[in-house]
């Protein structure tokens, strides 16, 4: 029994979590959606059902909007999913291993970089205990001045 129960144990806070910060506010924005709302109007909203949804069909800035934008990320999804798929059977294909760790480094140094410089800034930079610049501003209000 208690194995049959843990994976939902430890899955309960991250459930709350995503239904309190993303279906909880999907669904106030359609509620929302559904009256001709105005945030200041402090005697109520009215009620208009899906009237909003019916003026932005009928939008056609929208409609063009909307296309492109389907244009867009299917061409874009199709030929990012291409590329990398033939660069991964390009790497997989290579015999030497020096050709495969020189294109490994060459791919994940953009991603390795910005963390290592920001982890070196944050390290010698700010949080050293003698001259870091944390300590620096809290000894101005009022922190510990060692």
């Amino acid at each position: 029994m208690k194995k049959t129960i843990f994976p939902y144990v430890v899955l309960a806070p991250m459930m709350l979590l995503l239904f309190v910060f993303l279906v909880l506010p999907i669904l106030g924005s359609f509620v929302i959606a559904l009256f001709k709302y105005n945030p200041l109007n402090e005697t109520g909203n009215t009620f208009i059902g899906f009237e909003n949804f019916r003026r932005l069909a009928a939008d056609e800035l929208f409609n063009i909007s909307f296309v492109n934008t389907l244009i867009y990320v299917f061409i874009m999804v199709g030929i990012n999913l291409v590329i990398t798929l033939l660069f991964a059977q390009l790497l997989t294909s290579l015999s030497s291993n020096k050709w495969r760790s020189l294109f490994r480094v060459l791919l994940f140094m953009p991603c390795v970089a910005p963390l290592a410089a920001v982890s070196v800034i944050w390290s010698k930079g700010i949080f050293p205990v003698k001259g870091g610049l944390l300590n620096k501003l809290l000894s101005y209000v009022g922190g510990c001045t060692d």
